[in-house]
């Protein structure tokens, strides 16, 4: 149900009367729009790791393996992500972005060393899938906090236009 309720607000921010009556540019109707999107297709990842893990329940997962470590990763930097959309303090937010980067290269060395060592067995390839996903987390909240960047600096200027 709460899928189907991010996915209406993300539709609903895109249109200009919903921007209007909650009394928000369009510009940040459409920032808002976004960072729905991104937690839209990290929420699609969690499901489909899920769904992995579920469906694989007898291949057993090492927590100190390269996509889990990262998964870790991911979930200290959505956490200041989070917090930054009250705060927005860009240097956390930049913090985050470039941790979520690190985490991002770690697994495609990772994933590229696994598909070298040519056809991978059964328990390899949900490991690939599973990284795949922690892959696409960290870059989707890489985007959250592009936005988030976003929106602090439309706000500044919205600040400095009235000032002047």
């Amino acid at each position: 149900m709460l899928y189907l309720v991010e996915r209406q607000v993300c539709i609903a921010l895109d249109s200009h009367i919903v921007a209007t009556s909650l009394k928000v540019s369009r510009n940040q109707a459409v920032e808002h729009s976004n960072l729905a999107r991104s937690l839209e297709r990290m929420m699609d990842h969690a499901h489909q790791m899920a769904n992995i893990i579920t469906d694989n329940s007898m291949i057993k997962l090492d927590a100190k393996q390269v996509p889990f470590l990262q998964l870790s990763m991911w979930k200290i930097a959505i956490k200041k992500l989070m917090i930054n959309l009250r705060t927005r303090n860009s240097h956390e937010i930049e913090e985050a972005r470039l941790e979520l980067k690190q985490a991002q290269n770690q697994i495609s060395v990772f994933e590229e060393e696994l598909i070298s060592e040519g056809k991978l067995s059964n328990s390899e390839m949900m490991i690939f899938r599973l990284s795949e996903s922690v892959r696409r987390l960290c870059a989707y909240a890489r985007d959250f906090g592009e936005v988030l960047l976003n929106l602090k600096l439309y706000d500044e200027i919205i600040v400095r236009k009235k000032a002047d």
